[in-house]
């Protein structure tokens, strides 16, 4: 099962369709550790919904690191951490060998 890994501007060409001058690519996992980057059209294209949905997952997971990489740098505990991300941003995810596990499938 294809899963949205995040979203940004490091690369600018669609791997699915060839479009280039993209302002942003959404980065996928489409199974088996294959990761890819396709442009917003072509990955609502896979999850089966709205461009919008698929920009507004990725912007939000960003967002997620960047706030986590902050929280643990003041070495906040997991599990608050966890806890805030369910009821705030109502991301599922659970901890596992000592690292928060997101359940992102749209």
């Amino acid at each position: 099962m294809a899963k949205i890994l995040g979203i940004n501007d490091e690369q600018t060409v669609c791997d699915c369709c060839g479009k280039k001058n993209l302002k942003r690519t959404v980065i996928i996992d489409i199974g088996d550790g294959v990761i890819v980057r396709y442009g917003t059209t072509c990955a609502s294209k896979i999850f089966h919904c709205h461009e919008q949905t698929i920009k507004e997952v990725g912007i939000g997971m960003e967002k997620v690191k960047e706030l986590m990489n902050e929280w643990l740098g003041r070495k906040i505990p997991l599990w608050k951490i966890s806890n805030f991300l369910q009821v705030k941003y109502r991301l599922n995810n659970y901890i596992e060998n000592n690292k928060i596990i997101f359940m992102n499938e749209l």
